[in-house]
């Protein structure tokens, strides 16, 4: 891939902004198929393993380093709300989904602070 640098003044979105863009992508395709093609608790689990649940697993880790990306970390906490709520320091997906969420926006308001 590209040297960050290259990629910010690129104004390319960083890695984690692509990870949460796909997410709701995967999201809003899940729900259009699951509500169709999954007619069984099974089949959509199946179906969520597939997409969404991957990307999430993904994010995992993944630092902002880009302000698209602490931005778009920011969207994910807010438009989630439903699943997301209280999960903070929990120990399933979406807990640890969240917790590295927050984690990276954390670090990147403390690195881009520094570098004032």
């Amino acid at each position: 891939g590209l040297p960050m640098g290259a990629a910010m003044a690129r104004g390319e979105p960083g890695q984690l902004a692509a990870l949460v863009s796909r997410y709701f992508a995967e999201v809003d395709a899940f729900n259009t198929r699951a509500l169709t093609d999954a007619s069984t608790d099974e089949e959509a689990d199946a179906l969520a393993e597939a997409t969404y649940r991957t990307t999430l697993r993904q994010m995992i880790g993944t630092p902002a380093r880009t302000p698209d990306d602490a931005l778009a970390a920011l969207d994910c906490l807010f438009k989630e709300d439903a699943d997301f709520k209280n999960e903070y320091g929990g120990a399933g997906l979406f807990g640890r989904v969240v917790t590295s969420l927050v984690d990276a926006i954390k670090d990147y308001i403390v690195s881009t602070g520094r570098q004032a």
